[in-house]
């Protein structure tokens, strides 16, 4: 099963410019989950899924208290979230800035994925 999760809304300090690093800048994310739902398909039991809800929540928390420079390092710390779940097999996250290249682009983006160890 593949669920995704689109444009989540949230704000933090991230920034290599001066600028960047004294004020919340927003961030939209975008994160894509496989795991084996079978049983959760089977049962109907939400015991045995993904809680969507309490995923979308530790991104939102991780971000909004965190600090970086690089939307690259952003995006692997949030998949060590989602890949510590066991039940995850895969993820990929899409972070976009939407202020980085204000005159140029609408936003500038960075896509990271991993799967789980084995």
């Amino acid at each position: 099963m593949k669920i995704e999760i689109k444009n989540i809304k949230t704000e933090t300090i991230i920034g290599v410019y001066e600028h960047e690093k004294t004020q919340k800048q927003p961030l939209f994310i975008d994160v894509t989950i496989s795991y084996n739902s079978d049983k959760a398909a089977k049962t109907d039991d939400i015991n045995y899924a993904l809680d969507y809800f309490e995923i979308t929540k530790s991104i939102i928390e991780y971000t909004e208290k965190s600090r970086f420079n690089l939307l690259e390092t952003l995006a692997e710390e949030l998949l060590n979230i989602i890949i510590a779940n066991k039940r995850v097999k895969k993820s990929s996250i899409t972070i976009r800035k939407p202020n980085a290249l204000k005159s140029f682009a609408d936003y500038s983006s960075v896509t990271a994925k991993r799967k789980q160890k084995t």
